[in-house]
């Protein structure tokens, strides 16, 4: 089984479509837009909630990263190189 994160998941479209793909077991992080969460996913709002999920094999940031200025964009890839 591999774990992933979806880190600032949005209403957790993602998770729904990767779980239980080839044994995956997906969750997301969403603190800010509760509003659009589907509570029928595996979605914390508590980071220490995940934190106890834990660990995972994979992050994703797809609907985070899309935030990010130019320059922070570019400091983020840098340090993932």
């Amino acid at each position: 089984m591999h774990k992933v994160l979806d880190y600032g998941c949005g209403s957790g479209n993602f998770i729904e479509a990767i779980q239980g793909i080839n044994g995956i077991e997906a969750v997301g992080f969403e603190p800010y837009m509760k509003e659009r969460v589907n509570y029928n996913s595996p979605i914390y709002e508590d980071f220490y909630a995940v934190e106890a999920a834990g660990p995972f094999d994979l992050i994703t940031i797809f609907e985070t990263i899309e935030h990010l200025t130019d320059t922070e964009l570019k400091n983020f890839l840098y340090q993932a190189n």
